[in-house]
């Protein structure tokens, strides 16, 4: 059966008037319960996201971190077996050359390229500090940045090379040339710079 058409004016004025209530009715509706739902929804979404992004960041660091150290160690051990083979210059090339390969991104390739570019003064500097002739915050103050990372790391290399008798030599020879270096020099009178 078709729908009743409506002629009257006073027909179309209730008509719209229920229209008008049932649209009110949705919009109370929509007010009360869909947007809640809807920004319930969108913060949902958005505490997701950053989880995720947040989990990747920190996967990132994790893996990069744990690579670093790995590539430090596996370094160490070919440095103590060219220094046992006679042939110390290898280390430095083996330095650099690693110094140069994209480990990381951003700063920590910056503070690897920095460490390994001043590999003989930190070593130096690193022995003083394992014999307690230098305070570890002295080291980070002269250096200007904090370095603990790079103190943890030249520390056990130090340890490795004093475990062999070729690598506490080239240690030694090392030192002694620093010893009458315009840098060590710097680095004993700190206290002169930096009052």
């Amino acid at each position: 059966m078709a729908d009743p058409i409506i002629t009257s004016p006073e027909a179309a004025q209730a008509a719209s008037s229920t229209f008008n209530h049932s649209m009110s009715i949705f919009h109370l509706w929509a007010k009360v319960y869909l947007l809640p739902i809807v920004i319930f929804f969108t913060a949902f979404v958005a505490w997701r996201i950053q989880i995720i992004v947040f989990a990747k960041r920190a996967a990132y660091d994790y893996i990069t971190n744990h690579e670093f150290d790995h590539e430090w160690r596996i370094l160490s051990t070919k440095a103590l077996e060219h220094l046992a083979s006679g042939s110390s210059n290898d280390w430095d090339r083996l330095a650099s050359s690693w110094a140069k390969t994209n480990l990381s991104e951003g700063k920590d390739l910056q503070i690897v390229e920095e460490t390994l570019s001043y590999l003989n003064r930190r070593e130096f500097l690193c022995t003083c500090l394992l014999d307690g002739s230098i305070d570890q915050d002295i080291y980070a103050s002269w250096w200007g940045i904090p370095l603990i990372r790079e103190w943890k790391r030249a520390e056990s290399f130090v340890l490795a090379l004093r475990s062999t008798e070729k690598g506490d030599k080239y240690l030694f020879c090392n030192f002694e040339k620093l010893a009458n270096s315009d840098s060590f020099r710097k680095a004993s009178n700190w206290d002169e710079v930096n009052p």
